[in-house]
């Protein structure tokens, strides 16, 4: 599939090379023989001849040759003599234009591929990292869920289980953005669609946050449409639950109201809504949102005494995920102390 795509490519370039040569001809005679001009036409050839030197280096400087000798010998052929020197030398000042770009375009070619082999070593990288961090992350997470079925476990044991479950959910989530942006990035992410009812996916992300809400005494309040089931990744989907729902408790100050709806709206969208009371989103801060590794500025956070760890992957996988599912993530906010809306919609049909 790569090989016919190449092929093509080349095709096309030979085909906008020759229609260049074949306007420039025509140039070239209107110039030199219908107004008697010989010092501007031959500035019309240095077009093709950068185009042909970036896309086939060698290949191309043949072509500035050949289109060299088209010039000097064309006054040759012609007996134009007054025309033999000053296209002689605007001939080899089109080769000397060829090779320069020749060589140019071999060095950026050199530098390009250095750059994707070391985006492809990061990428690896990053992936068997995240692999092997999150092996010993399946007992760290775990255990602590055993461990707080104790009944027999004092106040103080049960917080200090719970930091550490908190502390392992954030690593795993961690390695789970990074993994996730690695495969965006080189538009290996693929989906596994299948029809099937959205409420317990975000009743699951849910149930999988409630030590979060319940350690910030956040209020959960739900609005699902019943029977709405959508042809979607599960998994996917369910990442971008997660991602929202843990957006709206790390910007929700302790005591504050969480509302997740869904709806059909007129257009047969599915729409998901999350509504928070915490800090909101500055108008400075949006267009951070949803970029890859944009956070919301820390300027005055500490005053909300808020633990805003995490890279800034969380929205961006969203988005992309969203995407790939053909729908659209987008947020409203009025101002700092506001509190904040997410969205996304999906085909409902």
């Amino acid at each position: 599939m790569g090989l016919k795509i190449k092929r093509y490519e080349e095709k096309f370039k030979i085909l906008i090379l020759f229609v260049l040569l074949s306007i420039l001809c025509f140039f070239t005679y209107y110039f030199l023989f219908i107004l008697k001009i010989s010092t501007i036409f031959t500035h019309f050839f240095y077009i093709p001849i950068i185009l042909a030197c970036l896309w086939w280096k060698k290949k191309g400087l043949v072509i500035t040759i050949f289109i060299a000798g088209f010039l000097i010998f064309s006054s040759l052929f012609l007996e134009l003599n007054e025309l033999i020197i000053d296209n002689l030398l605007r001939g080899l000042i089109l080769i000397l234009i060829g090779i320069i770009t020749t060589i140019l375009s071999e060095q950026i070619s050199k530098v390009e591929e250095k750059l994707k082999e070391s985006e492809g070593r990061y990428r690896d990288f990053i992936s068997v990292a995240s692999h092997e961090f999150k092996t010993p992350l399946i007992p760290i997470i775990g255990i602590p869920h055993l461990i707080l079925k104790d009944t027999n476990l004092t106040e103080q044991q049960k917080d200090f289980i719970i930091e550490i479950l908190i502390s392992g959910k954030k690593l795993n989530k961690l390695m789970d953005n990074l993994l996730d942006t690695t495969k965006i990035d080189a538009k290996s992410i693929e989906l596994t669609k299948r029809e099937m009812e959205i409420n317990p996916l975000i009743n699951n992300c849910i149930s999988d946050l409630a030590f979060l809400m319940k350690h910030n005494n956040h209020t959960v309040i739900k609005r699902l449409k019943e029977n709405v089931k959508l042809n979607i990744d599960d998994k996917k989907i369910s990442r971008v639950l997660t991602n929202l729902i843990l957006n709206a408790i790390k910007y929700t100050p302790q005591n504050g109201k969480i509302e997740i709806s869904t709806q059909i709206d007129a257009a047969d969208n599915f729409i998901f809504s999350i509504k928070d009371n915490g800090i909101g989103i500055d108008k400075k801060d949006a267009n951070l949102v949803f970029q890859k590794f944009g956070k919301i500025r820390k300027v005055e956070m500490s005053q909300y005494n808020l633990d805003t760890y995490g890279t800034g992957l969380g929205l961006y996988i969203s988005k992309e995920i969203i995407k790939l599912h053909g729908g659209e993530i987008w947020f409203e906010s009025e101002r700092r102390d506001k509190g904040t809306i997410f969205y996304f919609k999906l085909p409902y049909n």
